[in-house]
């Protein structure tokens, strides 16, 4: 085997060219060429094979710098590649994996504002900026960032072809540890705290684009909800009673929305001035073009309590009527008039 090496300051004058083919087969190191200066330099102009830099053992190499532009482990069927910051696996295998494994309690870090004192129990932390929160039974991953518009956490899939059969972007299961514990199984948890001026979404979804679209989607169990669960709130916003000579007492007349169904709440106590009896103002329109919508409720008309009805035609913002009985009946113009009942009609 022929090489040279090219030596800065070496035991002759700066630049001495050696021969190096006994040099090598002699297990010589760069620890044993010694600049007249007190450095230690090696430069060589062509590839020295089984040279090790740092020891005599060939298995063995310490030194405390190394400068390249890319670094191998050389490894034929799977191996990664350091160029610039960008780590890529390399090799014959069609599959390769990136492993980082940290030892014992140890934990992978990404980001400069990462803290494991925050999240002590977890084993991989990914932080674009600390978000003041620290939880100790946190023992997954820890994804966190902080600002005034930020996502802790964001979930991105894109199906390869039409007919791929799902695309999840986020995907949870939560699963027992041990199947005669009593304590609860979450496979989705979502929690938003802290006093502030806005609104607060534990989760929220958004789905378009569809043939149906379900921003949320439950193969099985029950929704269970400790609070109210609406579109729009329980409210009066907006509606006119019409058909009384005065303010009726009572004079409860609210709705609200749930999804797609309006629901509206009444009790009405008062002295009539008009045959005609509606509810106008409610806030969604009755689907079903020209379909009329019926509902059973109870009612006064002079000194005679029976069941009337009440009725929307569909298709319009068309007012809710009430009628004194099941013929279509209209209230007396004078009189006492009192109406109670629940109206539920399909939103267009």
């Amino acid at each position: 085997m022929t090489a040279n090496l090219i030596i800065n300051s070496a035991i002759g004058t700066p630049g001495t060219t050696l021969a190096v083919n006994d040099i090598i087969d002699n297990g010589l190191t760069i620890n044993q060429l010694v600049a007249t200066d007190g450095s230690k330099k090696l430069v060589s102009t062509t590839a020295i094979n089984g040279v090790v830099i740092g020891g005599v053992t060939p298995a063995v190499g310490t030194f405390t710098t190394a400068n390249a532009t890319i670094f191998d482990t050389n490894v034929a069927a799977a191996g990664v590649t350091l160029t610039g910051t960008t780590l890529s696996a390399d090799g014959t295998d069609t599959n390769i994996s990136l492993s980082i494994q940290p030892k014992g309690v140890g934990v992978v870090l990404m980001g400069s504002t990462a803290s494991i004192a925050d999240f002590p129990a977890t084993k991989v932390i990914i932080s674009a900026g600390d978000s003041g929160d620290n939880e100790g039974n946190t023992s997954g991953l820890v994804a966190e960032a902080s600002g005034a518009w930020s996502v802790g956490s964001w979930s991105i899939a894109r199906g390869a072809s039409a007919g791929n059969g799902g695309c999840f972007a986020s995907r949870s299961m939560g699963l027992p540890y041990n199947a005669s514990a009593t304590t609860g199984i979450y496979g989705v948890c979502g929690i938003a705290l802290g006093t502030h001026l806005g609104n607060s979404y534990a989760v929220s979804g958004y789905a378009t684009g569809g043939v149906n679209n379900y921003s949320f989607y439950g193969d099985a169990g029950d929704i269970y909800n400790a609070g109210d669960i609406y579109t729009t709130k329980l409210t009066n916003s907006g509606i006119t009673i019409n058909g009384w000579a005065a303010t009726p007492n009572p004079n409860y007349c609210e709705y609200e929305i749930i999804g797609k169904r309006c629901i509206v709440y009444f009790e009405i106590d008062g002295t009539s001035n008009s045959a005609t009896t509606t509810i106008t103002g409610l806030p969604a329109a009755a689907g079903n073009n020209g379909m009329n919508f019926h509902s059973a409720i109870h009612v006064l008309d002079g000194a005679t309590w029976t069941t009337g009805f009440a009725t929307m035609t569909g298709g319009g913002a068309n007012p809710l009527t009430f009628w004194k009985n099941e013929s279509w009946g209209s209230f007396s113009a004078t009189g006492a008039k009192d109406v109670i009942g629940t109206f539920i009609y399909p939103i267009q």
